[in-house]
């Protein structure tokens, strides 16, 4: 590998120059590169060469050549260096030595057979001086990781709050790390620690759990743990969870235990924390008057509270292997499956229906469910409440206004019979007495004489005052009970009532009936003439309107009456607070034909009303 080798020769003087590389070409090396510089400083050009060797002349004249050297090193910096000298003193080439030559020669010593040696020796030399520094250089690499490594495993102990140990079984010595130290609030000491010592911060109440762990892991290969609680240097009580494994040498005898101390105080404290919160929802939840239930998409329960297991007699594991459906007959088996997925879909449902429990009886449930999501999974939540109290105070609700509104109906029909025997008997007696008094008062004028001017003044007067009375005698009778309501009809008395109503009050009023006459039962027709009366009696009192309409249509199923006007309309909401007894009676009177009575109005706008009657209901009498 000569071939490779680069020797730069550094000398000015030619003559020397020619005698170094001729003692060059009787070496092993004469293949070698050679290449030449007339000082140290000269020798820069090479800079990056590669120099295998460099045979410096030190007697350079205006050169130190000691100084060379280091200026050469700064060319040169690799490589192996012979120097050239004429000085005979030991001194001078032990500082060139020193400087980092590998070796010395003299002129005459370059002329020898002893070149040769030199320079292997030499290049043998550089490349132990090389590897050693290499090897330096690794180590100190090395020493430096090993301290960095060091460095960040105490600092990730510090963060993650591990520590770790080991004890000595042979001397029972123990040895902590740093943050071991810290962990057990205890300050560094030189002085050993002994399994005895380690012990005394062992809470009493834990100690013998903890020796019986220790003394058993010995049985084992595998790695122990153990949590416990710690009395701290400074008196504070912590609790670590201690991991560990006995270490045997090749005869299998325990010599050693190796094992960490993590500091899960905070973690302990969070978990009494979620378990008192547990006990918390726990009793939450069994307070509830209902029954309490969670489950997934797939009806499988997770919780549920106490109440569900004594409500439905089933026990804990059965209802556990249950699905909701099962708590319902067959016939709401149908209705539920679209209500869960409404839920999910949702958010939220209420659903009343019938809860069947183990001896297969029968409780009407009102259940409130939500969906609710945790660990990526909808969970469906609920709450039932038993509503068989409820149900049968609605029932009793019911029927009591159902007697309420045919008691109201009863009276209601009483009340127009009678109107209608007082308006007869208004209208046929009082009215024939009146019309027999006007007749004798008649008379009476034909027999007095005329030159009684003042007695014929008078009963000119009477007779006046009777026609009068005729008048509101009919009046009466007809608001009691119109005549032609009963003798033509509902059509025509409407007709009749409209025309009135315009005639008294100067307010236009037309009503219309698209199916001519139209023939109901008596008391329906009574009810729906008694609704017209009251709707224009409030528009005469409230709505300041100049024009009424009022449309009357029948279909097969339907009897219907829209009445508007054109007045200044009222707030339908006040009107409800107010409770007004006009609007109570109306509505009243729809309810006891079964119909629907709808009022639309706004402040400035007018108003509507609208009733519908079904025919079924009320169907005419025989």
């Amino acid at each position: 590998m000569t071939g490779q080798i680069k020797i730069l020769l550094i000398e000015n003087a030619p003559e020397d120059r020619s005698m170094v590389k001729h003692a060059l070409k009787q070496t092993s090396y004469r293949s070698a590169t050679f290449l030449f510089a007339k000082s140290a400083v000269d020798a820069e050009k090479f800079h990056g060469e590669n120099i295998t060797l460099s045979i410096l002349d030190l007697g350079l004249e205006g050169q130190d050549g000691l100084e060379a050297i280091n200026q050469l090193r700064k060319s040169v910096p690799d490589g192996a260096l012979i120097c050239v000298t004429d000085s005979k003193d030991d001194e001078f080439r032990a500082n060139a030595l020193q400087q980092g030559a590998q070796n010395s020669l003299s002129k005459e010593e370059i002329k020898s057979k002893t070149l040769d040696q030199t320079i292997r020796f030499s290049l043998e030399h550089h490349d132990i001086v090389q590897q050693l520094n290499l090897a330096k250089k690794q180590l100190t690499e090395a020493n430096i990781s090993l301290e960095q490594s060091e460095a960040c495993l105490l600092e990730a102990q510090a963060i993650a709050k591990v520590g770790s140990w080991q004890i000595d079984l042979h001397t029972e010595c123990a040895t902590w790390s740093t943050e071991t130290y810290r962990i057990f609030e205890v300050k560094f000491t030189q002085d050993p620690l002994t399994i005895s010592t380690v012990l005394t911060y062992v809470h009493p109440e834990d100690l013998a759990v903890v020796k019986k762990r220790f003394a058993n892991s010995f049985d084992n290969d595998e790695p122990n743990k153990s949590e416990h609680r710690i009395v701290c240097g400074n008196g504070t009580v912590k609790w670590i969870e201690e991991c560990w494994k006995i270490i045997r040498n090749g005869r299998g005898v325990p010599v050693r235990a190796a094992g960490t101390s993590h500091d899960i105080t905070e973690l302990k404290k969070a978990e009494q924390q979620i378990l008192n919160e547990k006990k918390f929802t726990d009793a939450l939840i069994s307070s509830l008057p209902g029954i309490f239930y969670l489950y997934d998409r797939d009806g499988i329960f997770t919780r549920w509270n106490k109440n569900l297991e004594t409500i439905s007699g089933y026990s804990s594991t059965e209802i556990a292997n249950m699905h909701p459906l099962d708590f319902y007959d067959q016939n709401e088996k149908k209705l539920i499956p679209g209500v869960m997925e409404t839920l999910f879909a949702e958010g939220s449902k209420e659903l009343t229906v019938h809860f069947y429990s183990k001896d297969r009886k029968k409780v009407p449930y009102h259940f409130s469910g939500h969906k609710i999501s945790f660990n990526n999974k909808d969970y469906l939540i609920g709450v039932g409440i038993d509503i068989t109290l409820r149900v049968e105070r609605e029932q009793n609700l019911l029927a009591y206004t159902d007697e309420i509104k045919k008691l109201t109906a009863h009276v209601e029909h009483v009340r127009e019979e009678e109107r209608t025997r007082i308006s007869r008997e208004i209208h046929d007696e009082l009215g024939q007495q009146i019309t027999c008094l006007k007749m004798d008062a008649s008379w009476l004028v034909k027999k007095i004489p005329a030159s009684e001017k003042s007695v014929h003044d008078k009963l000119s007067n009477m007779i006046s005052m009777m026609d009068n009375t005729v008048k509101t005698i009919r009046r009466i009778s007809s608001d009691l009970r119109p005549g032609v309501l009963d003798n033509l009809g509902l059509v025509p008395a409407l007709e009749w009532q409209s025309s009135e109503f315009q005639k008294n009050n100067d307010i236009r009023c037309v009503f219309k009936s698209e199916e001519g006459d139209i023939t109901v039962e008596s008391g329906l027709a009574t009810g729906i003439f008694r609704i017209y009366q009251e709707t224009l009696t409030n528009i005469l009192r409230h709505a300041k309107a100049t024009n009424v309409q009022a449309v009357m249509t029948q279909t097969k199923e339907f009897l219907t009456l829209c009445i508007s006007d054109n007045g200044q309309g009222f707030n339908l909401d006040e009107a409800k607070r107010k409770a007004t007894l006009g609007l109570i009676g109306m509505r009243e009177r729809t309810a006891m034909m079964g119909g629907e009575l709808r009022i639309e109005s706004m402040p400035g706008q007018g108003t509507k009303v609208m009733l519908k009657i079904p025919l079924a209901l009320n169907k005419p009498d025989s």
